[in-house]
């Protein structure tokens, strides 16, 4: 029943967006009850952790991209590393932003902090295997850069979603505004962090 609500979730986003995404809505289309939703994953807070924990193929991409040792100079690494998780994050803020204000209740009242960075861990460790392997210098700080790589493309993300966002509201039939894009693209800041941490 678990997988059929998760597959339902992400058909329900895929097909009809986030606004879709309820927890009667979620149990409607795996044709079950919303009792399930609750008994499964407590509440929909828990729901979106799974979905995007286990679904969202932009999550696997970054996850594959940290992982690959394709023999790539270590700026291009650190650019395709950005690259898709500004991906992941423009896909999954629209999906969390509610849940990101602070720590989230479960059916049985426990609290349970939201990361906003779920791949940070991940990161860190490649990093330090680069670092023992010497293609990071031994002084870098690898907290520091992991967070300065993914901090800088979840702040492209929320600026990409806010430009998307203010180009589909305009209501009055002329293009909105969007805010200024980002000075920097992903090769400016995947150079700028390599000079940081190269040996």
């Amino acid at each position: 029943m678990r997988e059929r609500l998760l597959d339902a979730a992400h058909g329900l986003l895929c097909d009809e967006g986030v606004a879709a995404l309820t927890t009667r809505g979620v149990a409607s289309r795996a044709g079950t009850t919303e009792a399930s939703v609750f008994n499964n994953f407590g509440d929909k807070a828990g729901l979106l952790r799974a979905l995007v924990g286990e679904r969202l193929p932009e999550r696997l991409v970054v996850e594959q991209c940290i992982e690959q040792d394709n023999g790539a100079e270590m700026e291009l690494w650190l650019c395709q590393v950005y690259l898709s998780a500004e991906a992941f994050y423009a896909e999954v803020v629209p999906l969390m932003a509610a849940l990101w204000t602070g720590g989230v209740r479960d059916a049985s009242g426990q609290v349970h902090e939201m990361s906003l960075f779920p791949l940070y861990c991940k990161l860190q460790h490649r990093l330090k295997t680069f670092q023992c392997e010497g293609r990071v210098a031994q002084a870098a700080d690898i907290a520091v850069a992991s967070n300065l790589l993914l901090g800088a493309a979840l702040h492209s993300a929320l600026q990409r979603v806010s430009r998307d966002e203010a180009t589909e509201t305009e209501g009055n039939g002329e293009e909105a505004v969007a805010p200024l894009a980002p000075s920097s693209s992903a090769e400016d800041i995947a150079g700028s962090l390599y000079t940081l941490i190269r040996p």
